[in-house]
């Protein structure tokens, strides 16, 4: 699925193999709420929509 897929996204703790294919690396593991705060940082920038103070802060991206 990450091979097709527009936008790829996994958290930094993934497996070696499927951050091979990601495009983008969020996080620092699965268990820090990552997804979810990416997905609040993109909607508050997209519809202006309010996330976390920390948000932004915590989410710690990385293009790949």
């Amino acid at each position: 699925m990450f091979k097709i897929a527009d936008h790829a996204i996994t958290v930094a703790n993934a497996d070696a193999e499927l951050k091979r294919y990601a495009s983008l690396v969020i996080g620092l593991k699965n268990t820090e709420d990552s997804v979810v705060k990416y997905i609040q940082h993109l909607w508050s920038n997209r519809y202006g929509f309010k996330s976390d103070s920390d948000t932004k802060n915590i989410l710690n991206l990385r293009l790949m």
